[in-house]
């Protein structure tokens, strides 16, 4: 997941080259994600600043409309969307304390200048949910790419997951930065009997 979010995020940056009235969207990494959903009483907001800071140098996080969460929690995957503009935070599917400590270490380190904390959530229902135990994290790849801080765009459909995890699999596997030749993945993964 993270370097799919990593593609996603250079993916949003040239969509909006081409388009700057398009949504701004942001997924965080799953690393900085793992530190931020503890209990907020046990939260080092210390442990976040210097990957804060280095992420606000490259993206800017206050000029982002979306900010997405990708969580794994206990082998499943959730999505949670913080709406900057709107002011609401959206969460697909189970989540703890993530966005609390997003928010103090945002404030402690400089990067936003909004307790979204206080931001209202929304709970949609009208979004494709999973069909099975092992399609969570495809699912939260779609999210993010399909809400747009409103509503669902619910153009794809839980038949349509399968050519979906082609599809990433070709991307993550033809991304500039992955330094595993396809070759070696076929012959590892593929060719097995």
């Amino acid at each position: 997941m993270a370097l799919w979010s990593y593609e996603f995020n250079i993916e949003e940056a040239e969509l909006r080259e081409k388009d700057n009235n398009i949504v701004e969207k942001f997924a965080l990494s799953t690393v900085l994600t793992d530190k931020l959903k503890i209990e907020p009483d046990n939260f080092i907001q210390d442990s976040c600043n210097t990957a804060l800071t280095i992420l606000n140098k490259s993206w800017d996080l206050s000029k982002m409309d979306l900010l997405f969460f990708p969580i794994v929690e206990e082998g499943h995957w959730v999505l949670v969307s913080v709406n900057m503009f709107l002011k609401e935070i959206c969460w697909f599917n189970s989540l703890g304390d993530l966005v609390t400590n997003f928010s103090k270490a945002c404030i402690q380190a400089g990067v936003l200048n909004k307790d979204i904390s206080l931001f209202d959530w929304k709970y949609p229902t009208d979004y494709p949910y999973k069909k099975s135990l092992h399609d969570c994290g495809l699912y939260t790849m779609l999210y993010m790419k399909s809400w747009n801080g409103k509503k669902m765009d619910t153009t794809f459909e839980p038949h349509m997951i399968a050519n979906y995890r082609k599809l990433a699999a070709g991307i993550l596997l033809l991304f500039p930065r992955n330094d595993i030749l396809t070759s070696e993945f076929v012959e590892k993964y593929c060719n097995q009997k």
